[in-house]
């Protein structure tokens, strides 16, 4: 992967516009977003990511989208449950429909 595109040092998009990474030319057309870190959290990252052999950010981007994909399922799930009727049902009633009363 092109070290340059993975640096936890975020530029600014026009910086790349004529750049190009052997590895991975789309990189090139990606947007460039900044975070705010303080250097124990950098180093965090820094180490989080060579643990895991992956870029800070690649990590940083798979845990945005499992967050957001947590947060639809919750809203599918809080969905279901306003919308599913609350009924009760008798425990002999439900073995008698089965038949194992």
């Amino acid at each position: 992967m092109c070290d340059l595109l993975n640096s936890i040092v975020l530029y600014d998009t026009m910086s790349y516009k004529n750049m190009t990474c052997p590895f991975n030319k789309e990189l090139i057309d990606m947007a460039v977003v900044s975070v705010r870190v303080s250097e124990e959290e950098k180093r965090a990252m820094l180490d989080f990511a060579k643990f895991h052999g992956e870029s800070v950010s690649k990590l940083l981007r798979d845990a945005f989208f499992a967050k957001l994909e947590d947060e639809y399922d919750m809203q599918v799930v809080r969905e279901y449950q306003a919308e599913k009727s609350h009924v009760n049902h008798d425990w002999n009633d439900v073995k008698e429909e089965l038949g194992f009363a």
